[in-house]
């Protein structure tokens, strides 16, 4: 067996650190051989490892642009590290190449779906449900942008679709929940949200949007809403504060003014501000130096 064979075989078994080292090893003989970058490519995408990915991906496009697996995953990793409109780019030129290339209609229309461009994105899951019918991450993909236009009824159907399919999505059962939310159906919301955590306990966005349901929930009490907020602690904010222990180098004189952050997506007209504003604006500056940091793009 080739030691290409032999590095693609150990990959495909996910024996990554195997299969690296015989990229490696191919590399070191030929440092153009496109299958060996290629593949490092995608090895280093799976391990998260974005930058050399990407440097890999490149490298392998220098020695041939004509392979759309490669230029579908070269924009993955756009897409990922949040250039959609070059990521976009790159899925065209695939499936220039290869107009039948079903998972780049569903990775163009996320991503067209990140600049905002939800009838282009809504096309797209459309390309890819006409070569694919049974494609549930398309139909979820659909109902997210469907959602975002607000057609809900379209986007209902084609969430439950998605879940027809594969009642394990939870991001579908996540999806779900935020149309019937959106549409004052506010039990069958929670209960959505509740079946994408029985699925998958630790999904961020349905953690915090349950906080957010249970708030107009009429049959939530003071409990259940802090347990909400207790459970987001712990899933969520908790392993990013354990992540993000820093020295602190600041001065500890006690008559120093205290620098405080304030870090919200709702510095705006928005139910939120009405409760910290006030907060805010009575600081005592004498006392507190106060900076807000906007997380909106709004």
């Amino acid at each position: 067996m080739r030691p290409i064979d032999q590095a693609v075989a150990a990959h495909q078994k996910g024996n990554l650190v195997e299969a690296e080292s015989l990229y490696r090893g191919v590399l070191a003989v030929n440092g153009r051989d496109f299958d060996a970058l290629h593949m490092l490519g995608v090895l280093y995408a799976q391990r998260q490892q974005l930058d050399q990915a990407a440097s890999h991906l490149r490298a392998a496009l220098a020695v041939d642009r004509t392979y759309p697996p490669c230029l579908h995953n070269y924009g993955k990793v756009l897409a990922i590290t949040r250039r959609s409109e070059e990521a976009i780019e790159y899925f065209n030129k695939a499936l220039k190449l290869m107009p039948n290339f079903v998972p780049v209609y569903l990775d163009r229309g996320n991503a067209q779906q990140d600049l905002g461009r939800f009838n282009d994105a809504v096309a797209s899951y459309d390309q890819a449900l006409k070569l694919q019918p049974d494609f549930a991450e398309a139909w979820h993909g659909r109902a997210n942008a469907l959602r975002r236009l607000q057609r809900y009824d379209e986007a209902l159907a084609a969430f439950d679709r998605a879940l027809a399919l594969n009642p394990r999505l939870a991001n579908a059962w996540h999806g779900r929940g935020l149309v019937l939310f959106e549409t004052s159906r506010l039990p069958e919301a929670v209960a959505a949200i509740d079946k994408a955590l029985s699925i998958e306990p630790n999904l961020a966005d349905a953690i915090s949007g349950r906080i957010f349901m249970l708030d107009f929930a009429p049959a939530s009490d003071f409990e259940e809403q802090q347990s909400a907020r207790r459970q987001w602690w712990q899933k969520v904010g908790e392993p990013v504060a354990a992540q993000s222990r820093m020295p602190h180098v600041n001065a500890r004189d006690p008559d120093r003014r205290i620098r405080v952050g304030y870090v919200s997506a709702d510095f705006r007209g928005h139910s939120a501000a009405l409760g910290f504003g006030p907060i805010l604006f009575n600081h005592n500056k004498s006392q507190f130096e106060v900076s807000c940091y906007s997380s909106s793009d709004v």
